[in-house]
């Protein structure tokens, strides 16, 4: 049995790029080898340093919100979502593509989180790449292993979660240039199948 635990790190990143061929994009079902893949954390809840998008996948809703220290729309969205009381069903995950010691000696970071620091996965390539990340932040929404909407971080709140979970796109607009032709006739404005 092929086992994608058994190959070094660096191997690995050659086999999930590989896998790709082509950017993620809306309609498009998440390959396994993603979910599988080692993702560097800071702040974990448990104090791990690696997870996986495979502890996830069984959540009603994936939030992927793509984050930095130096953008100010960004951090207030972090901050926002600690004030959200999420159904359990829902995981959002932030991802950076900073290291940790960049995030902790971060004078926006201080500022911004006074009374505590953030989850989040850092030293990202991997899942910049397969969604096609060049701007944050950019928020990628997945249901059922599939890319439901690519938006903005003002998309990312309580009603629009709620709405997703049930399969009511209708309010969750995703970027423009972020829809292909073959999602422009998808259900509503936002994209999602």
């Amino acid at each position: 049995m092929f086992s994608l635990s058994s190959i070094p790190q660096p191997a690995l990143a050659q086999v999930v790029v590989k896998d790709i061929g082509i950017k993620l994009g809306i309609g498009d079902t998440i390959p396994e080898a993603l979910w599988k893949f080692p993702l560097q954390t800071v702040n974990h809840p448990s104090g791990r340093k690696t997870i996986s998008l495979n502890e996830y996948r069984k959540s009603d809703l994936l939030i992927l919100d793509f984050w930095a220290t130096w953008c100010g729309s960004c951090l207030n969205s972090l901050r926002k979502l600690k004030e959200i009381d999420l159904p359990k069903s829902v995981s959002i995950l932030p991802v950076t593509a900073q290291s940790e010691k960049d995030i902790e000696s971060s004078k926006a970071m201080s500022y911004w989180f006074k009374d505590y620091r953030p989850f989040s996965v850092t030293e990202d390539s991997i899942l910049t790449g397969y969604f096609g990340v060049q701007s944050v932040p950019d928020i990628i929404w997945i249901k059922d292993n599939k890319v439901m909407a690519i938006t903005s971080a003002r998309y990312l709140d309580f009603e629009n979660i709620l709405k997703a979970q049930v399969d009511d796109w209708s309010t969750v607009i995703s970027k423009p240039d972020r829809i292909s032709g073959k999602q422009s006739n998808i259900q509503g404005k936002g994209g999602a199948f």
